[in-house]
């Protein structure tokens, strides 16, 4: 005889405002980042040099890339959302992957990335669209 167990997991999940601030404090680091990187290619390149597609798929790089290698770090977090105690997980609880991360980055980079992120008010996780795409979470910190 098989006996099979069910268990349901709960977690406390991260509340939409929490998220945005922690949004907030990303944006600003990387503001800061890519102006600092701007300032130090316009000294050495004309306007119209830096306004290839090039440039502005290297300015979309730079923040994907943060996102996709500090959600799978060993913190599971931006800047922003360690310093505000949550994390993202798969929908397991567990550490997500770059490979995950990198997927759940991408609606980032839309403009509209803010009509995605109302999901959060909509849905039992406080998923936003990213976080359904990548079937991930953004739960508490407890450590």
């Amino acid at each position: 005889m098989t006996h099979i167990s069910t268990y349901s997991l709960s977690f406390d999940y991260a509340e939409p405002i929490r998220r945005v601030a922690a949004f907030l404090i990303d944006f600003g680091i990387i503001f800061v980042g890519l102006s600092g990187l701007a300032v130090l290619l316009d000294a050495r390149q004309s306007l119209e040099e830096m306004d290839t597609p090039f440039y502005y798929v290297f300015q979309m790089m730079i923040p994907w890339f943060y996102y996709a290698a500090m959600e799978s770090s060993v913190k599971q977090g931006t800047l922003g959302k360690i310093v505000l105690k949550i994390k993202v997980t798969d929908l397991e609880g567990r550490p997500i992957s770059f490979g995950r991360a990198a997927v759940r980055a991408i609606p980032k980079l839309i403009p509209l990335f803010w009509i995605g992120f109302l999901a959060t008010v909509a849905t039992p996780r406080s998923q936003a669209f990213h976080d359904l795409i990548a079937r991930t979470v953004v739960i508490k910190d407890m450590e």
